[in-house]
């Protein structure tokens, strides 16, 4: 986390009162300093600028910085929240911690830091989040590169055309930050998809399926059509809503014996290094406990 000072105001005194005295010792009516002099006054009033830029304004860059690794990467967060491994009390403070540790470039002072914060395995998601950084400039360039300046008529040309350079940020609908922020109805909605494609792995046509799931969960067959196309933005869940097909397929032999005696079955492909009808056996078990009116009551409780 960025440190903040014990008593700011005073800090921001003493780094004022520098630049004041900069500020007039360099007027020309006051002095008659040489041209070296004058640019040696000027490298320390930028110097004092970063060093107020460190002090004051660096934790607004670390809050931006974070939240454009969440909305560049919410498929990975979603996946880190669903498998129970952020907690609550680290979410909160999620996009200062994560701009923090993406900025710094001394890694093993930022750990250190952090471990007395938020602990080694909420550290562990911190670094998995910023190992994925930016796929492209976010918020906090287009912020930075914006000079509310009325006077300062290069810089702003300057970065404005830095600006004009970057490409649009994507922008996130409700759905998206829904998916991004996961709650329990995330889950169920997940549940009702895996029993639609359990009876499309029986041999049941889609559209069927879903007619035969909506009816029992007393919802339309649009909205779990809906759901499905939510979920399956994201990699984890459209692997999972496949193996959820592999089931019905091959309940029988999954069952009965070991998967791989089921023939070819390395052909069913596998995700991040796990056979398919390897998850399949495993969340053929799960599924076995989930009963039709279990998905149903739940997604009444949360809606």
């Amino acid at each position: 986390m960025v440190s903040r000072q014990s008593d700011p105001a005073s800090a921001m005194q003493v780094l004022a009162d520098r630049l004041v005295k900069l500020y007039w010792q360099t007027d020309f009516r006051n002095s008659t300093l040489a041209h070296a002099e004058r640019a040696a006054l000027a490298e320390e009033t930028i110097e004092i600028w970063w060093e107020i830029y460190d002090q004051f304004v660096f934790w607004g860059q670390c809050e931006l910085l974070g939240q454009d690794i969440i909305r560049q990467r919410f498929d990975l967060l979603v996946m880190l929240r669903d498998r129970n491994m952020l907690r609550m009390d680290t979410e909160r403070r999620l996009a200062e911690l994560l701009g923090y540790y993406f900025s710094v470039s001394d890694k093993a002072l930022a750990r250190k830091r952090l471990i007395s914060t938020v602990g080694d395995e909420q550290l562990e998601v911190v670094r998995l989040l910023t190992k994925a950084g930016l796929s492209e400039p976010g918020s906090f360039v287009r912020q930075l590169l914006s000079p509310n300046t009325k006077t300062n008529t290069y810089l702003q040309v300057e970065l404005n055309r830095l600006t004009d350079q970057m490409p649009a940020s994507a922008s996130l609908t409700e759905r998206d930050l829904d998916n991004a922020f996961p709650t329990e109805v995330t889950n169920w909605k997940l549940e009702a998809s895996r029993q639609v494609r359990l009876l499309v792995g029986r041999g049941l046509r889609k559209i069927a399926a879903i007619t035969e799931v909506a009816a029992a969960l007393r919802h339309t067959p649009d909205q779990l059509q809906q759901w499905e196309r939510d979920l399956v933005k994201f990699s984890d869940y459209e692997n999972d809503l496949f193996c959820a097909e592999l089931v019905g397929e091959f309940e029988d032999q999954l069952r009965a014996s070991h998967y791989t005696n089921i023939r070819n079955y390395k052909f069913y492909g596998s995700f991040e290094g796990v056979f398919n009808l390897e998850r399949a056996t495993q969340l053929a078990r799960h599924m076995r406990q989930v009963r039709m009116s279990d998905i149903q009551h739940g997604l009444r409780a949360v809606h």
